[in-house]
């Protein structure tokens, strides 16, 4: 989860999409926040947003920073 925090989000969204959010749970723990098929892992000032369709495939994440900005 570190070194997500430390890339862009254009870099997550290379990387995660289409993998299986149960994947990122086994790896990362369960998500500090679930709803709405959003998970979001909170990392230092940063928190990781990811989204995943009903059968759990991951489609797009975020990165936003303490104050909730985007971080692009």
């Amino acid at each position: 989860l570190t070194a997500i925090a430390e890339m862009s989000e254009c870099e997550v969204n290379n990387i995660l999409p289409g993998y299986k959010i149960v994947q990122l749970r086994e790896v990362w723990g369960e998500p500090d926040r679930s709803e709405d098929n959003t998970d979001s892992w909170k990392i230092g000032n940063t928190t990781l947003m990811v989204s995943y369709k009903n059968n759990g495939v991951v489609v797009v994440c975020g990165l936003k920073d303490g104050s909730g900005e985007s971080q692009g």
